[in-house]
């Protein structure tokens, strides 16, 4: 186990991982009864601000969300071990990785395979290891993804949905603030987001025009009605759309139609490929090229 002051010197994502794996091995010993209450609590007891902690508070979230399929994926590749005999440590380190692979396609899979290993590393003993890696090694020949890196225009904009998504959530008084620490808590440095910061100030400097289009185009549905994911990604598309002629049109639609894919269920993804059908059929400018 790393020292306190070494801990403190980790990147972000790897101290919210840890994080993670630690709520989630005492959510297993003592599940509570409310869950968000327990949440608060721990991370009130961590060394950063909550702020800080938004990358875990979403994997603990989607965890525990998904623990069913979850469980069934462990106990089918766990040949030859009972549930019960999985170590509590080990059994998070894989609940969050499973996680991570089958519903983070924001996350590259050898991140969270290789995360995972390193956790298993801080964690585990080498027996523990060995059993991690071993189910590890199962699933990525299974995974039907790249395993390695998206490209940065669309890691950008899947962060770009991220933020606007939490931004709608919980509006924060200074907004650069909020976005330097969403930045940081990403993978990669602060100058690869630089297109992804560029969309979330253009999109929030004319988000009143935007929920304009948005309701003009979203028959038979109050605003209230649409899913938050939704609406960010919705948000993105058109603000790309209206503002950005660097960008072709056919571009910023086949992005927001793939981001549906990657955060969205069939009825939402519906639902956003009807108003940007509605709009493309609105744009003036040539949908395959940026204004010269």
């Amino acid at each position: 186990m790393e020292s306190e002051g070494e801990i403190k010197k980790l990147s972000p994502r790897r101290a919210n991982r840890m994080a993670t794996v630690q709520f989630l091995y005492q959510w297993e010993l003592n599940k509570p009864e409310q869950l968000l209450d327990a949440l608060r609590v721990f991370i009130e007891s961590q060394d950063e601000e909550r702020d800080y902690y938004q990358f875990a508070e979403s994997l603990i979230h989607g965890t525990l969300e998904n623990i069913s399929f979850i469980d069934q994926e462990i106990t089918k590749y766990a040949q030859n071990w009972t549930f019960e005999r999985i170590a509590k440590v080990d059994l998070s380190i894989l609940r969050l990785a499973i996680y991570e692979l089958s519903f983070r396609e924001d996350i590259p899979p050898i991140v969270s395979i290789n995360e995972a290993i390193d956790l298993g590393k801080l964690f585990s003993n080498d027996d523990s290891k060995r059993f991690i890696n071993g189910i590890l090694d199962q699933i990525k020949s299974k995974i039907q993804r790249p395993l390695r890196k998206l490209s940065p225009r669309r890691a950008n904009r899947m962060a770009t949905v991220q933020f606007l998504y939490q931004w709608e959530l919980n509006k924060p008084e200074q907004l650069l603030d909020a976005l330097r620490v969403f930045i940081e808590s990403q993978d990669e440095e602060r100058d690869y987001y630089q297109f992804a910061e560029s969309l979330i100030h253009g999109t929030l400097e004319n988000i009143s025009f935007i929920d304009q289009e948005i309701t003009k185009y979203a028959q038979n549905w109050t605003f209230e009605r649409i899913a938050k994911v939704d609406l960010s990604i919705l948000r993105l598309a058109i603000y790309e759309l209206s503002f950005r002629e660097d960008i072709p049109p056919i571009v910023s639609i086949n992005e927001a139609i793939d981001l549906g894919k990657l955060f969205s269920n069939d009825d939402s993804k519906r639902f956003i490929n009807g108003i940007l059908d509605q709009i493309k059929s609105k744009i003036q400018r040539p949908l395959r090229k940026a204004k010269d």
